[in-house]
């Protein structure tokens, strides 16, 4: 995927494995803060080299700013439980706590929706961090003319 840039935002594929590494860094930096499980960090790795590596298993969008990595988003091509077609399922997305309220989250998913309308595939993202504020979401949602397909509800949440 050729490189695209954002005024001083650059987006991208990652590709190689030190591409994995900063963004295993990264998202060592979410499970502190969303993780509902405690986060394996040879699990979270393994994740990212199958979506970096694997022929047509997803692809991992990097969102870097000054050349640091400042945002996330993983991307799998995953089928539907119930059918023989596939979607595009959004399975890591983190932006950087210092880069929030920006242009980064909003330029992953603009990048995830092309990508998604290349394919010819639904693009699914779930944005469940239950420490932020609410509203957010649905102001992003609406501004990318996003659609809810249904909620996740913790049935029986850990406290």
């Amino acid at each position: 995927m050729p490189i695209r840039t954002e005024g001083t935002l650059i987006l991208r594929a990652a590709m190689s494995d030190q591409d994995a590494i900063e963004i295993h860094k990264l998202l060592m930096l979410m499970g502190t803060e969303v993780a509902q499980a405690p986060v394996d960090p040879i699990i979270v790795m393994e994740d990212i080299y199958k979506l970096i590596n694997e022929p047509n298993h997803g692809a991992f969008l990097m969102a870097t700013r000054g050349g640091k990595l400042i945002g996330v988003m993983g991307l799998e091509n995953s089928r539907y439980r119930y059918s023989r077609e596939y979607c595009i399922r959004e399975v890591y997305f983190f932006v950087h706590p210092d880069h929030r309220s920006q242009d980064v989250g909003p330029a992953l998913l603009q990048e995830a929706t092309a990508i998604a309308d290349m394919a010819g595939k639904e693009l699914y993202v779930t944005i469940a961090n239950p420490n932020r504020r609410r509203g957010r979401a649905e102001k992003i949602a609406a501004l990318l003319r996003y659609q809810p397909v249904g909620s996740i509800y913790a049935l029986h949440p850990r406290n």
